[in-house]
Formats: C-alpha cells, sequence, structure tokens
C-alpha cells in the first residue's frame, strides 16, 4: 500500500467510528460511571477502574472488529497500516488516528472520564443557578 490508500483507510476509519456512533456510546459508558470518577489523576486510583477500563477498550475493540469486518483486512493488516501512517507524520491523519489509539490508554481513559464528570457537575450547578 502507498502512503495516500493507507491515510484514506485511516479516514474510513475515522468515519467508521463516527457513523458508528462511538461518541454516543462514550456518553452512555460515562454516565454510567461517572460517579466512581472523583479522585484527582495523580492520585492511587480505586482498583475497580481497571476493570471499568477494560470494558472502555471493549467499545473501541468492538468499533475495530466492525472495520475490519467491514474492510475485509485482518488486525494484522490494520496494525501495519496504522503503524505506517504514524510514521507518517505530516500526514493530516495523523493527529485523528492519534485521538482513536491514545482512548486505549488508561491514563488518558482516567483525564476523559475526570473531565466528563466535571462537566457533568459543571453543567447541574448551572441548570440548579437557573432554577431547573
Amino acid at each position: 500500500m502507498n502512503v495516500p490508500s493507507e491515510v484514506a483507510l485511516v479516514e474510513r476509519l475515522l468515519s467508521f467510528a463516527e457513523s458508528y456512533g462511538i461518541e454516543s456510546k462514550f456518553e452512555d459508558f460515562a454516565n454510567k460511571y461517572i460517579q466512581l470518577f472523583t479522585f484527582d489523576i495523580d492520585e492511587e486510583q480505586p482498583l475497580e477502574l481497571q476493570s471499568i477500563f477494560e470494558s472502555y477498550e471493549q467499545l473501541y475493540e468492538d468499533m475495530i472488529q466492525a472495520f475490519l469486518d467491514d474492510e475485509e483486512i485482518t488486525p494484522r493488516e490494520l496494525y501495519q497500516i496504522l503503524s505506517m501512517v504514524q510514521q507518517e507524520k505530516d500526514s493530516s491523519s495523523y493527529d485523528n488516528l492519534a485521538i482513536i489509539l491514545s482512548a486505549l490508554d488508561y491514563e488518558i481513559f482516567g483525564m476523559r472520564m475526570l473531565k466528563e464528570a466535571r462537566d457533568q457537575q459543571q453543567a447541574a450547578k448551572e441548570a440548579s443557578d437557573m432554577g431547573f
């Protein structure tokens, strides 16, 4: 595969993630577990968060498997293509790809969940201040 077709595959993956509704699925997931995220990211984290992270990873793994099935490629082929695109740091897809890959990082997961918890708390406070 040449770089343009590799980048095109990454663009299809990003488009697939959007049509798959990964953000909506994340929001549903976050709403289910958000109450557990009240600690500072630098503090010791409750052990139960590891199993929650594994469930979070499964959201992305299911989406990637559906993409592989749709594209009729193997996980190994996808890995090789993603590795090549990562090496092309000038590619417009590089940053977008980094977002998807970082979704499977435990620390980024924790920061994302904490941000979601803070956003929900802020929204609740604003609604309360407005009398809702």
